[in-house]
């Protein structure tokens, strides 16, 4: 298991993706953590990546992520074809879990 700190409490497992994509996917993972920080401040975001081959050399993405804030956990999994369309919908559904946990 590869993991990469990347900053701001933020790390990465087993990504395993060119220089121009890592480029997007921090771009991603930063702004959904700013977006975090406007609801509360969070100890810990890991997200980890799966890449699974299917038949005629096609990729699934799996991504599951995990945030840890005050004394509160938020997780969350998807997988998808487009490494980024899935890594959006699964930082999306991180930050619903903030705002609904947060509003409580």
């Amino acid at each position: 298991m590869a993991e990469k700190e990347i900053g701001g409490n933020i790390t990465l497992i087993d990504f395993d993706l060119d220089g121009q994509e890592m480029i997007i996917v921090k771009k991603m993972i930063g702004n959904c953590a700013r977006k975090i920080k406007n609801f509360t401040e969070y100890r810990d975001l890991k997200v980890e990546m799966k890449i699974h081959q299917k038949n005629k050399g096609h990729k699934k993405y799996e991504f599951k992520a995990s945030l840890i804030f005050d004394v509160r956990r938020a997780d969350a999994e998807v997988e998808g074809l487009n490494p980024f369309v899935a890594l959006n919908e699964l930082l999306s559904k991180i930050l619903g879990e903030v705002e609904h946990k947060v509003k409580k």
